[in-house]
């Protein structure tokens, strides 16, 4: 065990719930890779880190049968969720499970037992501020409140909302889910969904990236008063509208594709969607 985490891990007996606590330190990652259930994030305490995992039996299977595990490195710890009959699951592998999961590096993959376990397992997280975060499930939401640092959000099958964000760089991705972002203030973020909406509320700053995707959905940005940005926005079928007293100019009308400024410019702003409206507005 490391010198800089204080470790408590507990897997109880089975069908009941797992919980950790440890110290982590400004900069170090927090990662849960989950499988089948929701992840939810909440600011902590100092430098006291918890995760509870609760799992919720299905229509198949055991939940005792389903086992999470922790696994601790000098760059933070990882969460990861292991079903029946999981290849690559020996207990050897599990130990060396640092840099990802099996569900999200392909080193393992499912046979006929876990098809016939869907026990649900959602994970509660309380993050100490300045720690980093890597957060996803396959099938699921991912809410994550409060966090102060770079993070990564991620569903496969799910909706990703994050709110009061503040830190260098925000993704959040899903498949087929909504992505709502509010209360952000961030240098990077990038919010693409291949099936359903993108919403963003919150700040930009000057020289900032941002980037707001959908394939099919609406893609709605609103930005605070004052704010400059150069726009790059596009859609094919739907409509593109920027703000009142924003210069624009459609370079390709077939496409709807727009560029324009918003004030005095200075942050990019990139905002697309290939079946669905494109709005960017500015508040008061």
């Amino acid at each position: 065990m490391t010198a800089w985490l204080m470790l408590v891990t507990a897997v109880l007996p089975p069908q009941q719930d797992f919980t950790w606590r440890g110290d982590l330190r400004a900069g170090q990652v927090l990662a849960v890779e989950n499988i089948v259930g929701n992840v939810r994030v909440e600011p902590g305490t100092g430098r006291r880190a918890e995760v509870v995992a609760i799992k919720r039996a299905g229509r198949r299977g055991d939940p005792g049968d389903v086992e999470v595990t922790a696994h601790e490195s000098g760059d933070g710890v990882r969460f990861c969720v292991w079903y029946p009959g999981m290849r690559n699951a020996e207990p050897r592998d599990r130990a060396g499970a640092r840099d990802g999961c099996w569900s999200w590096r392909g080193r393992g993959g499912r046979d006929s037992n876990h098809e016939r376990n869907d026990t649900e397992v959602e994970f509660v997280v309380r993050l100490p501020a300045g720690v980093r975060l890597v957060a996803g499930t396959v099938s699921g939401s991912v809410d994550a409140r409060g966090v102060s640092a770079q993070a990564e959000v991620t569903s496969v099958s799910g909706d990703v909302r994050v709110d009061g964000f503040s830190g260098e760089e925000l993704e959040a991705k899903t498949v087929s889910g909504h992505i709502d972002l509010t209360g952000v203030r961030a240098e990077r973020v990038g919010a693409e969904t291949v099936s359903g909406n993108v919403t963003y509320d919150g700040g930009i700053v000057r020289d900032g990236n941002y980037e707001f995707k959908t394939l099919s959905g609406r893609v709605l940005v609103t930005l605070p008063a004052g704010a400059g940005a150069e726009v790059r926005a596009s859609t094919f079928s739907g409509r593109v509208r920027l703000p009142e007293g924003a210069t624009a100019e459609t370079t390709n009308r077939r496409r709807n594709r727009v560029t324009g400024r918003i004030g005095a410019g200075g942050a990019t702003l990139w905002v697309e969607s290939f079946s669905g409206n494109v709005d960017v507005r500015v508040g008061r």
